[in-house]
Formats: C-alpha cells, structure tokens, sequence
C-alpha cells in the first residue's frame, strides 16, 4: 500500500507538471499568435502606405501631362482661369471628370486646387491652382509695397500694422541694409539688421529674396497668428522679375489689395471705387450662372464689364500688373490605397514652361 501510494502521488505530480507545461505552452501559443496577428497588420499597413505613395506619385506624372498637354493646345495656352488653369477641358466635360478618383493598379488619386478634406467628396475643388492668384512677396518694393499691407487690412489688421509689416518684407527681401520709412502721415517703417539684431535670440536681416514663404515668420510684427491669415494669399515665385497677378484667377481679397493699392490723388479714385470695380469683375468672371469654375466663365474684359470712368481708371492701372497666362501651377494630389484605406499626398509647384518641380512636400 505505501509503494501504491507514492506511486499515485509521483503521478500526480507528473500530471501536474504535464498541466503546467501545456498551460505554458498555450501562452506561448497565444502570445505568438498575437505577435505574427500584429506583424501581419503592421506589414500590410506598411505595404497600403507603399501602395498609396506611388499611387501618389502616379498622380503627379498625370498632372505634368495635362500641363504639357495645354501648353502644346493653341487656344488654352493662351489664358488661365478658375475653370482651367494649366489644363484644357473639352465641351461638357468637368473638371471632376478629369481629376477626381483616377484609378491606378489598386487604388486611386484625386487632384485638387486646395489642400483639405473636401478634395475626394462630393463637393470637392478639383484641379490645379496657379501662384500668380497670390501676392508674390519677391516683387513688393517701394514702389508696390502697399498691396500687401492692404491685403493685410482686407483681413482685419490696423492700417499702421499692416503698412509696418509690408515696409518690413520690402527691407528683407531688398539688397541694402537702409531702413526703408514710409512717406505717409503715419511715419512707419521697415526694419534692419539693426532691429534683428537687437532681438533675443539675435539674427540678420536676409536683403535676399525669401525661400519659402514660412521665411516670413521672421520678418518684423510677422507672428504666427498673422501668417497663418496670410498666407494662403502670399507666394514666393518667381523670386525675381516684375510683379505680376492673374486678374482672372486671383480671389476678392487679392483683388482688393490691388485695385486699393492704385486709389489716391494721381488716378483721382477711392476706396469705394476699388470695392466697386472688384465687386464688377467677379461677377463678370461668373459668368450668367453666377458661379465661379464653370463652362460659362469669361475672362475680363474692360468694355464688357460696364465699369464707370474711375473704376476703368483703376482696372486699367492693375492690367499694368496683369498676366493672363499663370508660369507656376501648383498641385495638391491625394493618394489612396484601396484595401487598406490609407492615403499619401503631394503638395508641389511647378514652372509651367519647362515642367520643373520648384516646390515639393509630402504630407
């Protein structure tokens, strides 16, 4: 009975090891089985963004091809507005037709004007988008300064602030290190390396043309509030020649910086009258639907337009600063991976004329 005994107690103990170790083994088990289930999920996530990236990068070769395709088209190579700009659009076809959910292998791309969340939806800004809508911060100087400090006011800014930020950007940009003070009743002015320097932590002044237009946070009374208001209206390219706007794209509030920068004693204008000629040549561009973007939309035209003496006056002054065909066109392209969901975007400019990538970032 003793031997039977020890005998049922050393089973018991195997039985219990033999338990343990399959108790053991099941973590194991369940632990591996959980790491190949992340390995797996995180594989295929890695292969979704891949996939969406080139698919990204498809939609970008597209892009160049429609802008090759207008520059070699005889008649839209000659304009760019809010319908088409950089491409062409046969009759009754829509720019959604051509930029919104372009398969590539297992996925798709869309191309918009805008950088936001209603590209790909149903009411989404499809298409490119020119930099000569904007304000080219490179082309202000004394003489032309007053642009950017009456888009400033457009968006709210107080006149002496304004005109103290715009005197500022002409003093970054310029070649010389002379403090550049404004001739009206206000007595501002730009800044230096004397004011820089003054700063903590300290630095120059560039007096060279800006880089990128974030290089703006730098220049005097710029902070971060007032650049992100301005600037979706501000460009950098070219970063040399003659300031230049196209009038049949820029949107009402580069309009009105214009058109206000040339009221005054020598075009005998006013305010009122700038407000009044942009409130006409908007409703021109739109055309008898009265939206923008559309089959029926018209490019300005002063004797079209039924403009008064003074507000022919102003439109005239700002043809000075117009250009109808737009060099630098800018693509934002949403790319999409269709099993897994996961998108990849492109932000880029490029120079019209020899399809180079002047800008470029990955978001």
């Amino acid at each position: 009975m003793f031997f039977l005994k020890k005998r049922l107690d050393r089973s018991g103990m195997i039985l219990i090891v033999v338990m343990w170790i399959l108790i053991i083994l099941s973590l194991l088990a369940i632990g591996l089985g959980r790491r190949t289930s992340i390995d797996l999920k995180m594989t295929k996530h890695a292969l979704g963004k891949l996939r969406a990236k080139y698919t990204a990068q498809a939609g970008l070769v597209f892009a160049l091809e429609q802008v090759k395709r207008d520059n070699e088209n005889a008649e839209t190579k000659l304009f760019d507005n809010l319908r088409q700009c950089g491409f062409g659009l046969i009759e009754g076809e829509s720019r959604e037709d051509v930029f919104k959910s372009v398969k590539v292998g297992e996925g798709f791309f869309n191309i918009g004007k805008e950088d936001n969340d209603t590209v790909g939806k149903e009411n989404g800004e499809y298409g490119f988008s020119d930099e000569e809508r904007k304000i080219n911060i490179n082309a202000l100087d004394q003489n032309n300064y007053t642009v950017l400090q009456y888009l400033m006011m457009e968006l709210g800014y107080e006149e002496g602030l304004a005109q103290s930020i715009a005197a500022s950007v002409v003093d970054w940009r310029d070649g010389d290190d002379t403090v550049f003070e404004d001739a009206s009743s206000l007595g501002v002015s730009g800044a230096e390396s004397d004011y820089y320097d003054s700063l903590d932590p300290p630095y120059f002044c560039k007096n060279t043309p800006f880089d990128s237009i974030t290089e703006i946070r730098h220049v005097k009374n710029v902070t971060k509030e007032i650049f992100a208001d301005i600037k979706k209206y501000i460009t950098i390219f070219p970063k040399s020649g003659k300031f230049l706007v196209n009038l049949d794209t820029a949107s009402e509030k580069v309009l009105l910086a214009l058109a206000k920068h040339y009221t005054g004693n020598k075009t005998k204008t006013n305010i009122y009258d700038a407000e009044s000629l942009v409130e006409k040549m908007l409703a021109y561009r739109e055309g008898y639907d009265n939206e923008e973007g559309t089959e029926d939309d018209r490019l300005l035209e002063i004797n079209e337009m039924a403009l008064n003496v003074k507000e022919k006056v102003l439109f005239l002054m700002m043809k000075g600063d117009q250009t109808k065909v737009s060099r630098y066109i800018r693509f934002f392209i949403t790319g999409v991976d269709e099993k897994t969901s996961i998108s990849s975007k492109i932000d880029a400019i490029i120079h019209r004329d020899d399809l180079t990538i002047v800008y470029w970032a990955r978001r």
